[in-house]
């Protein structure tokens, strides 16, 4: 690995940003601009072999003529002067889908807005005879905020394809990278184009919706391979019954066996996912061949990441692991393989026969403080009201057990399809940390609420158990928490979180009905298991459907 300020072909380098089989990206000083470039410089193996020599030449040039907003730009390409091929791009500050899915942030919504700009760009590059021949989560760059206006760049053009023509799948690492996603026809070695591109596209959006592989219980490369050629293409009725039961016909085209009864081309195939979500048949423009993505719900305000009522587990910094974040560019080192899916959520299937209820509808569901102090058993006063999320993921180091903990959260809601939030701010009228925020969410579909929900339960599983450090303020002590046992069922998902010095025992609580979901959270003081929050949200739930 090349130390900070050495240089390469005039770059010089910064750091490196990730590795893999293939090489290992920096991010580098450009020679002659003042901007930071991505350099990936490939292994001596790779280097060293004349036939991908040749072809990474070649395809090398071809991805720099290709010239499109959701395309990773190439910039130049050469050798280094100990013979490593070196490839020089736009640099993307952010994170990738991989990432994204780990890190339990990818919401149906987001993961529709992702698989519509790659599939602009697949479109784009197909019409110009070009294959990526990678098309996986690791690929698709992301940066800026999370929401319609995110950023989505497709990497690794060119670069794969050398490695898939002049290797045929036989270089260290290229099978088990792109096996997940790979298409029959590149598996049994036939002529692919650009329909090949357009199965790895389904099989990733698969793996955004559900959190799964699309053939998971297929062992080994071997047994993947077969799963590719011969299964029939997964359903999501019974992977991820509360996802939109259309996903099912959706997918069986996409990642059907013969390329012929697949999609027209890779936006039809996300068009067609995103008219499940909609109920609208799917129109899209022969002119640009834009899907018509759902749009963002409106924003009034940045998250909050403070709230007047100091609750320990509402403000505060949550350590579990140490590190921190780091900015994935281009990395190959991810194999998706080797990503556990995250734990079954219930099978609830929505119904979609109640009506939409309207989100002037929100405030009068809540519970009055009269029956809020009446279920807590302690008086309690309306504190304050809000129309916007939360956000206390910047004071914690694992993102994936924000939402557990705390409700409300914006890395759990943002862009997952909601029009609407009315919450309560209810306290004891004093500072130690006692009271209740109950809110309703309202979505444009039951659908959407109902996967709202199964979503954020999968990732609040591997939580429990989990001991985790919060501190009010930077200068406060620190205080140590316990995340207790997560209870999951088709009607409600809750879980609790206790301190054992100075005690304080907190439940929060989740479900949907209709296309509301309801989101409350509790704390009292003393030891002892607390069941308030799970009482508030069956009553709320009873207001609904009144």
């Amino acid at each position: 690995m090349l130390p900070s300020g050495s240089y390469v072909a005039g770059y010089r380098v910064q750091r490196a940003v990730g590795s893999g089989g293939m090489g290992t990206v920096y991010a580098v000083t450009d020679p002659a601009l003042p901007r930071t470039d991505a350099l990936k410089v490939l292994s001596s193996e790779l280097s060293a072999d004349p036939q991908f020599r040749a072809r990474f030449l070649r395809e090398a040039d071809i991805a720099a003529v290709l010239d499109h907003p959701n395309i990773v730009s190439v910039y130049d390409r050469g050798e280094s002067s100990d013979g490593k091929l070196w490839i020089a791009m736009q640099f993307v500050d952010g994170t990738d889908a991989d990432e994204a899915l780990k890190a339990g942030t990818m919401t149906p919504m987001r993961a529709l807005h992702i698989a519509g700009a790659v599939a602009d760009a697949l479109d784009y590059a197909h019409g110009r005879g070009m294959v990526h021949r990678d098309v996986k989560p690791a690929n698709f760059l992301l940066s800026g905020p999370i929401g319609h206006d995110e950023r989505v760049l497709l990497g690794d053009f060119g670069i794969a394809r050398a490695l898939d023509d002049a290797s045929h799948h036989t270089a260290t690492g290229s099978v088990m990278a792109t096996m997940p996603y790979a298409s029959p026809e590149s598996i049994d070695g036939a002529a692919v184009d650009g329909r090949a591109d357009q199965y790895s596209l389904a099989c990733s959006l698969y793996r955004m919706l559900t959190g799964r592989l699309p053939f998971e219980s297929a062992t080994g490369v071997a047994a993947m391979m077969m799963a590719h050629l011969t299964a029939p293409p997964p359903r999501i009725s019974q992977s991820a019954p509360w996802l939109p039961h259309g996903l099912d016909e959706v997918f069986a085209t996409g990642m059907a066996k013969d390329p012929r009864q697949r999609f027209g081309s890779c936006n039809e195939l996300v068009a067609a996912a995103a008219a499940t979500f909609t109920g609208a048949v799917a129109a899209m423009s022969e002119a640009t061949s834009i899907v018509q993505r759902p749009p963002s719900p409106p924003v009034t305000e940045p998250p909050k990441t403070r709230r007047s009522l100091r609750w320990p587990a509402l403000a505060g910094v949550v350590l579990l692991v140490a590190g921190g974040t780091t900015a994935v560019v281009l990395t190959t080192g991810s194999d998706d393989a080797d990503n556990p899916a995250p734990p079954s959520a219930p099978s609830t299937v929505a119904s979609s026969a109640a009506p939409v209820v309207p989100d002037t509808a929100l405030p009068g569901f809540l519970l009055s403080p009269e029956a809020v102090s009446k279920v807590a058993g302690w008086p309690l006063t309306a504190k304050s009201t809000g129309s916007e999320l939360l956000d206390d993921s910047k004071f914690t180091s694992a993102t994936k057990c924000v939402g557990a903990m705390y409700p409300l959260q914006s890395t759990q809601y943002t862009d997952s399809g909601y029009t609407k939030i009315h919450s309560q701010e209810l306290t004891s009228g004093t500072s130690n940390g006692e009271g209740v925020r109950q809110a309703v969410i309202a979505f444009g579909t039951e659908e959407l609420a109902a996967a709202s929900v199964q979503r954020q339960s999968q990732f609040w599983q591997p939580c429990a158990g989990s001991t985790v450090t919060l501190y009010e303020t930077s200068t406060s002590p620190k205080q140590v928490w316990t995340i207790g046992t997560v209870n999951v069922t088709p009607a409600m998902s809750t879980t609790t979180s206790s301190r054992a010095v100075d005690p304080m025992s907190c439940q929060h609580a989740l479900t949907s009905v209709r296309n509301i979901v309801i989101d409350v959270f509790t704390c009292r003081r003393g030891e002892g298991t607390i069941d308030v929050s799970s009482t508030i949200a069956r009553d709320i739930t009873a207001k609904i459907t009144d």
